[in-house]
């Protein structure tokens, strides 16, 4: 007799997003297994680049929305075309714009704290666009936009699963400082660096991640932690013993030939090869203890009514430190922790993190940036799009994240200092 069993009326109902369990990961992704990852087949990186591109064009067009209210409030004839871009220039945006124009200038020591490719690239396209350096710097900064999202989709992809990895590009554009990721700032091409040469050491493709890490360090200082995540991972899928290492791990020494080729320029150009170092002393910036510049932040709001704008910018400021230490520690610990043979993407990760909290800003506000910075501490946004399986965090993350962002963006239309 064949015995027909029953499916048990407790699946019989639609699984939840709660409770749904991950799929096993691939063989290359078991916990603590040596070896490279695939370069992904042709339709995986179309099926990411549509990903990125739509994700994007969900972003600019909610800015130009924001962009056009902005206007509809403070300018009752309308808004041209040129004003509204014109009202992107703000900050650091100014600083790139005149270096894209004039270069670096003995007279303006300040300027070498800004690194060069972004400005150089912005300068290459000028010619070719209407609009002068600031649509140059805007049609940078978005193009890298989408590559950094469709980038961020295909590492997720190999390092999460499915779910989460769709999840990850709509969790960082909803992030409440995402929209620097479109403006001229250097956010966006230094996050599209950073995740190609972390997923260049995923596939075991080392010189390739040494070039685009030489790229990423000719746009941010930041980029020489790459060195970090390479040597981690470098040694899990060859052995600790540098004697089993192979000639490929040289890859590691381009990592920091961007800041070595400005260090250069600097030496010839300004006659001081740490040009780009002094001028951080210019900005007040200073290396101080990891909870100096944080503990300042706390104190202003702690001490001041909480509606005023220093104690407001603080607050800012330390709640987005606070949490992303606690994602990034939710990386290591947990139930959404990544696993072993992602330590790469945490150490670079915490590195990054450490580095901001030491080097506090001296005035008003010792932590600013770090809402613009957090946008490029990726695991933690691996933690958030796992926990964005549970469909109520998923809404309590992006409605309030999301007009969060737009307060933001309207704050920073107004001129003033948010990041």
């Amino acid at each position: 007799m064949v015995r027909i069993c029953q499916t048990p009326a407790r699946y019989s109902a639609p699984v939840s997003t709660l409770e749904a369990p991950l799929p096993a990961p691939p063989p290359h992704e078991a916990d603590g297994a040596p070896g490279p990852v695939g370069p992904g087949t042709r339709a995986q990186w179309l099926s990411s680049a549509r990903l990125g591109l739509s994700t994007w064009g969900a972003a600019a067009t909610a800015y130009v929305l924001v962009n056009t209210f902005y206007w509809m409030i403070i300018d009752k004839p309308g808004p041209s075309v040129g004003r509204m871009l014109a009202i992107w220039n703000r900050w650091d945006t100014g600083h790139y714009i005149r270096i894209a124009e004039i270069g670096y200038q003995p007279d303006h020591p300040d300027s070498a704290a800004f690194f060069p490719l972004y400005p150089l690239l912005m300068r290459a396209l000028n010619p070719v666009l209407p609009g002068g350096p600031l649509t140059a710097a805007l049609v940078v900064s978005n193009l890298a936009c989408i590559g950094a999202l469709t980038v961020l989709h295909r590492l997720a992809a190999v390092e999460l699963d499915e779910r989460s990895a769709a999840r990850l590009p709509l969790y960082l554009v909803a992030f409440p400082s995402a929209f620097f990721l479109c403006a001229g700032y250097t956010s966006s091409l230094f996050l599209l660096l950073s995740a190609a040469a972390l997923y260049a050491m995923r596939r075991g493709r080392w010189w390739l991640a040494g070039g685009i890490g030489a790229l990423a360090t000719a746009s941010r200082l930041a980029g020489v932690l790459l060195t970090i995540a390479f040597v981690i991972e470098y040694a899990r899928q060859h052995g600790w013993r540098p004697r089993q290492w192979r000639l490929d791990a040289l890859g590691l020494v381009l990592v920091p030939a961007g800041v070595v080729a400005f260090s250069v320029y600097c030496w010839q150009r300004l006659g001081d090869p740490l040009a780009f170092s002094r001028a951080q002393d210019l900005w007040g910036r200073e290396l101080s203890a990891p909870w100096s510049g944080l503990g300042e932040a706390i104190g202003a709001v702690v001490t001041r009514p909480l509606l005023e704008q220093k104690a407001l910018h603080n607050a800012i400021d330390a709640v987005t430190l606070i949490g992303m230490g606690a994602l990034l520690v939710l990386s290591v610990v947990g139930p959404w922790k990544l696993r072993r043979d992602q330590l790469y993407l945490v150490g670079y990760a915490a590195a990054a993190l450490a580095l901001l909290l030491v080097g506090p800003v001296a005035g008003l506000f010792p932590m600013q940036g770090a809402p613009r910075y957090a946008l490029e501490l990726i695991p933690a946004f691996f933690v958030l799009a796992t926990m964005g399986r549970n469909q109520h965090f998923d809404r309590l993350y992006l409605v309030p994240a999301i007009a969060v962002q737009v307060m933001f963006l309207l704050t920073f239309f107004n001129g003033v200092w948010i990041s």
